[in-house]
């Protein structure tokens, strides 16, 4: 089973190319993904059940998958075939304790590291599950995280204290817990209404250099440890619109197309984005809204979103691209991604599918 890819030459050759020029990129056709089904975490019954709806996935560095939802549930581990393995830790206040909502995290060795809000704390965990150690992280609202070298944490997260308010990135210190410095914009400051003017998807180097891509714009922008920008891609991206298709459902507007992940593996940096499709309407059934009046309510991401998936070199040239007509934004190193389902009988599962290069299709 593969998932469809759509070829988009005439904005890559129109639209996506000459901005990267400028940073000596190359003028040929990249090339195109196809995505493979690979398995599905997640059981209809017993201790394999994923109990709510999917917070973050990650794989580490055996291949199992780590998965955790929005609650104080620990995280449940799956093998590379997708067969439920154990749950790390357990609900409470002590060591390899979680205490609220959690993020999973892969680190480059034999580790897994657990960001928990219940208890403000990063846990690190080996690949069994036990616990190794842990350092306090005073945010309540993280949205990302990445791990420096040097064990160092680079958090995305809206912290309301006076020095710290109106920046996206903060540096935590392992050796001395605390924020060491908070950075991510010249001038800091909050847009009454714009909740997500301080996301960031973000991810690290091992020279130290932080990349922080925005959800609703198409900037990158790569950091120094110390707080400086040191550049800034502006991704193109000509499918990075609203949807201008004839609108025979009467729909306000379009869904919001927004970037949702971001890795850094080797020499490429991966982008993943989800995007209207051409017909999103369909996606669309008449209810009822959260106030109980009459409104369109999306019935199926699938049938709104599809996700584009771009990899580039470090000197901005694009190395490769897919268009899948699915939503499967997770990006889980070594070219597998991830999508949410659920059964019929509502229990959420993960797919897990692998990108490999489509060797049938014609280039133009």
């Amino acid at each position: 089973m593969a998932l469809h890819v759509s070829v988009l030459v005439g904005m890559i050759l129109g639209s996506m190319l000459p901005p990267l020029a400028q940073r000596g990129a190359s003028q040929g056709i990249p090339k195109q993904f196809q995505a493979e089904f690979v398995t599905q975490l997640g059981d209809r019954d017993g201790s394999g059940i994923i109990p709510g709806m999917v917070r973050s996935v990650a794989r580490d560095s055996q291949g199992n998958f780590w998965v955790t939802v929005y609650s104080s549930e620990p995280p449940a581990v799956f093998s590379p075939t997708g067969v439920f393995e154990f749950t790390a830790g357990r609900e409470g206040e002590g060591p390899g304790e979680f205490g609220g909502e959690t993020l999973v995290f892969p680190s480059p060795g034999d580790s897994v590291f657990v960001l928990d809000s219940g208890n403000s704390r990063l846990s690190v965990l080996d690949l069994s599950g036990s616990y190794k150690s842990s350092f306090h992280l005073a945010a309540p609202s993280f949205k990302d995280l990445a791990v420096l070298p040097n064990g160092d944490v680079v958090l995305n997260a809206s912290i309301r204290t006076p020095s710290r308010v109106g920046y996206p990135l903060h540096l935590y210190s392992k050796a001395d817990p605390g924020i060491e410095l908070s950075f991510g914009v010249e001038v800091p400051a909050i847009r009454p209404g714009s909740p997500m003017d301080l996301d960031r998807l973000i991810a690290v180097d091992q020279n130290d250099r932080i990349l922080a891509l925005t959800r609703l714009h198409p900037i990158l922008e790569f950091w120094s440890r110390s707080g400086e920008l040191q550049d800034t891609w502006e991704i193109p991206a000509p499918w990075f619109t609203d949807a201008t298709t004839s609108r025979e459902i009467p729909l306000d507007r379009a869904p919001f197309p927004q970037f949702v992940d971001v890795l850094l593996e080797g020499d490429l940096i991966w982008i993943s984005a989800l995007v209207p499709e051409e017909d999103w309407q369909k996606g669309y059934v008449l209810g009822e809204n959260a106030r109980g009046t009459e409104a369109w309510v999306m019935e199926d991401v699938a049938k709104v979103m599809d996700t584009v998936i771009l990899a580039f070199k470090q000197d901005g040239t694009l190395e490769g691209m897919a268009r899948l007509d699915a939503p499967v934004p997770l990006l889980l190193g070594r070219g597998y991604l991830g999508s949410l389902e659920t059964y019929d009988e509502g229990h959420p599962v993960v797919q897990i599918w692998r990108l490999s290069l489509n060797k049938t299709e014609d280039r133009v």
